[in-house]
């Protein structure tokens, strides 16, 4: 193709400053861990198909504004570590704010360096439909 070796690359640290799109290292299909952190990303779109082998994911220090951004990151399908420290989105209380991106990201293990036990999963599930209420499951 025409990006040769670069479809091998497996782990990458992007500095955009400026787009909320993943479009830039979509043509990664390999890649497992991906490093946004200390971006300026006011949102993010992650689609369907965009980074099948995504295991890892950090955000820290970005600008993400707004839930529909979390949500979108259901569409990398092996997603399973994140980092989503420092963003204008989460500055409620952090146990409160910990629990609704649980709950958002069913197939998250680790948020922020620490495991998602299966009780925590739960109390998640219930912070959120309180969180939310009527807005979940649409």
């Amino acid at each position: 193709g025409r990006h040769g070796s670069m479809s091998r690359v497996r782990e990458a640290v992007v500095s955009t400053q400026s787009t909320g799109s993943l479009a830039d290292v979509t043509a990664l299909p390999q890649l497992n861990t991906l490093i946004l952190s200390n971006n300026k990303l006011p949102r993010l779109e992650a689609a369907a198909g965009q980074l099948p082998r995504l295991h890892s994911l950090s955000l820290d220090n970005n600008q993400v504004g707004d839930w529909e951004s979390i949500a979108s990151l259901r569409n990398l399908p092996l997603l399973t570590t994140l980092r989503l420290r420092h963003i204008p989105l989460l500055t409620g209380p952090a146990l409160d704010m910990r629990l609704l991106v649980v709950a958002m990201l069913p197939g998250i293990t680790k948020l922020n360096g620490t495991p998602i036990s299966a009780n925590e999963r739960l109390q998640a599930d219930i912070h959120y439909l309180k969180f939310f209420g009527t807005e979940y499951h649409k």
